[in-house]
């Protein structure tokens, strides 16, 4: 029976509009229900009451926390802070996000009363207190933590969720299930037994942080001749830009694009057209982390050709992508 979890959205508002919205496309994409201040327009004390039945029916609670403190009750507390508090108090698993670099933060998107900063500061404190948090620096940071840690917490903290109604849960569909949870084990296990020769040679082949140079092209007008660009990047950089986009299957052209934008990002160049990498270097990259174990490269007849080729993150290829994207305690 396939479930959808339902991911409560907790933020202050004006300052993170586009965060939350490509949060929320961003959990639709995983097939979750999102919920947040979007549903309710301005939130005062009574609305805040309705807004606790919403919470009451949420799986995961996402808090993002940026430059402002957020609008207040009447005994000074702000909303954020009580939807906060609310969700810890009926045992619901909390992501927090906190960004790394409040002194970056645009002037206008940062607490300027003292009063409010101080509180935004405490509260920092509470919900980092014996509590998994990660850091973020920009919208892009962001999106891809967010999916990686409500991904991971759907595996780890297993919630109710929902099911459609019309999904039967008789005895006989729980058998089928338990037999099948043993055949995947059985498979499992025997992959594991077949992985041991190979994973041998993995130490020959370049990963981590070795260089990998990147090329293609590009034009500055569409009149004029083709410009070549190129960048060295790290195994595991590169992983860490198409890796988010992998817990779910996406075609091999898609991926490309995700990661040519990512490049055309770092290099600075804007206003530019057919901004592609060079096909010989992209087929390289697939192989070489499907040559690691960390993706799966599938074929779909079925599908138009360009999308033929899907690829998909490894059980393995998720748990090196946790790794090397969450911030290590300096304790």
């Amino acid at each position: 029976m396939k479930k959808r979890y339902q991911v409560f959205i907790s933020s202050t508002y004006t300052d993170l509009v586009n965060e939350r919205k490509e949060i929320t496309e961003s959990i639709m994409q995983l097939d979750c229900i999102p919920a947040g201040m979007e549903l309710f327009g301005a939130v005062d004390d009574e609305q805040f009451e309705f807004i606790k039945t919403i919470i009451n029916d949420c799986d995961y609670y996402i808090l993002i926390i940026g430059g402002r403190y957020g609008s207040e009750d009447f005994t000074g507390v702000s909303y954020t802070e009580k939807e906060f508090e609310y969700a810890v108090s009926k045992g619901i698993p909390v992501l927090a996000f906190i960004h790394g670099e409040p002194d970056n933060i645009p002037y206008g998107k940062s607490e300027k009363n003292p009063d409010k900063l101080k509180k935004l500061e405490e509260f920092k404190k509470k919900v980092m207190n014996q509590r998994l948090i990660m850091y973020w620096t920009n919208p892009s940071d962001l999106i891809s933590k967010v999916i990686i840690s409500l991904t991971k917490a759907q595996k780890t903290h297993p919630q109710i969720g929902w099911i459609r109604g019309n999904q039967s849960n008789n005895e006989t569909l729980l058998e089928q299930l338990n037999v099948l949870r043993l055949e995947n084990t059985s498979l499992k296990e025997q992959m594991v037994n077949l992985s041991v020769g190979h994973n041998s040679d993995l130490k020959n082949l370049a990963q981590g942080d070795e260089v990998y140079n990147l090329f293609g092209n590009y034009k500055f007008q569409i009149e004029h001749d083709l410009d070549k660009w190129e960048i060295d990047m790290t195994w595991d950089e590169i992983f860490t830009i198409v890796g988010p986009r992998l817990y779910e299957f996406i075609s091999s052209s898609d991926l490309a694009r995700y990661l040519t934008l990512e490049i055309e990002n770092r290099l600075g160049i804007e206003y530019c057209h057919e901004f592609s990498i060079d096909n010989g270097v992209f087929n390289s990259i697939k192989m070489q982390y499907k040559a690691l174990g960390l993706i799966d490269i599938e074929r779909s007849p079925s599908m138009p050709e360009y999308e033929r080729e899907q690829i998909v993150l490894t059980e393995f290829g998720e748990e090196y992508l946790m790794n090397i994207m969450t911030i290590k305690s300096k304790k």
